[in-house]
């Protein structure tokens, strides 16, 4: 699954490992930051929808009508190794964003955990860690970034990375 420009606008799209098969999924507005579910079946992405803005979504692998995954504001939705959770960045209109974890079939947070205010604007999204226990994230201060982990148990997060220069 991919997001292209294809039709002048960004959709997501899919096709096999081959190149064949490719079909649209997505007619919306705006839609990238695809991602499968490990059983292959769903894909869930963000939209840009009327008028609440950056949403997020789930729609079959073969089509269909696509579903919302929460009424609030979020981004850059990613399964969990098991797929049956979802993080993200979600926010209440006017409150800072946090990392969020949500039900795959949709609804309100499982969990949310504060971060930094830049976090969510980055074209880098959470990332699952393979036990999926703990979600990651990019920080970048003063120009360095560093990875940190926010452990699903509520501990405070802890950082992974001790860069000195440069960004991710």
């Amino acid at each position: 699954v991919f997001a292209s420009y294809a039709t002048g606008k960004a959709h997501i799209w899919r096709m096999e490992k081959n190149g064949n098969d490719l079909k649209q999924l997505t007619n919306g507005i705006y839609e990238d930051w695809p991602d499968f579910s490990p059983d292959g079946q769903w894909v869930i992405y963000h939209g840009d929808a009327e008028p609440s803005g950056d949403s997020i979504w789930k729609i079959s692998i073969d089509g269909g009508t696509p579903r919302p995954l929460s009424d609030k504001l979020a981004r850059q939705p990613v399964f969990s190794p098991d797929g049956k959770l979802i993080a993200c960045y979600l926010r209440d209109e006017g409150t800072p964003w946090q990392l969020a974890v949500l039900p795959v079939g949709g609804g309100p947070s499982l969990k949310t955990f504060p971060i930094p205010a830049s976090v969510a604007d980055q074209q880098i999204g959470p990332r699952w860690a393979a036990d999926g226990k703990a979600i990651s994230y990019i920080v970048t201060k003063g120009g360095i970034s560093n990875i940190w982990a926010q452990p699903l148990t509520g501990e405070p997060a802890k950082q992974l990375t001790n860069f000195n220069h440069e960004q991710i």
